[in-house]
């Protein structure tokens, strides 16, 4: 595999490339599941109507934030990713969806400016396709270090599903 496809420049250069039709895309080359399994990875951590603080990582166009806020309603959603294409989006969304109660910032999650122990909620949807093993585990260090003690965590992803061997008798 080619090792420049993790590239950071590399990968904000394609999502910026296709931020326009990002959304559209996802959800027609998922046939629909996309939303399915948004739902489910948030129906994994527990629901609370209490303020909390929330990051969604690697935002895109903020195409979780619906569900986020339907199952904490009370909740401070920041949002992060470093693609400008996607985040022009965000932005627009953050406004005519959310009255701009959604915090964006651009940065790259593995060099970033977060606070430590500060978000009660981590999520990170289909974006861990866009990481080597090493970005991987500076991803999980960083995660780790971003949530509060006691916080919780939910990611994401597709991947190729592995064969396998079915023994019949």
């Amino acid at each position: 595999m080619n090792d420049h496809i993790y590239h950071p420049d590399y990968v904000k250069d394609l999502f910026n490339r296709m931020s326009s039709s990002y959304e559209r895309m996802n959800y027609l080359t998922s046939f629909g599941f996309s939303i399915r399994w948004r739902k489910q990875f948030l129906s994994a951590c527990k629901q609370t109507y209490q303020p909390i603080e929330i990051i969604d990582l690697l935002t895109g166009m903020g195409e979780t934030w619906g569900l986020i806020k339907q199952r904490w309603p009370q909740s401070k959603l920041t949002a992060l990713d470093f693609s400008e294409g996607m985040l022009r989006y965000a932005n627009q969304k953050s406004e005519a969806r959310f009255g701009g109660q959604v915090t964006v910032l651009q940065e790259d999650i593995l060099k970033n400016k977060l606070p430590s122990n500060h978000f009660d909620l981590v999520t990170c949807a289909f974006g861990l396709k866009t990481f080597d093993e090493e970005q991987l585990h500076i991803l999980a260090s960083e995660t780790q270090r971003i949530l509060k003690p006691g916080g919780q965590f939910s990611f994401v992803k597709v991947s190729k599903p592995r064969p396998v061997m079915l023994q019949v008798l």
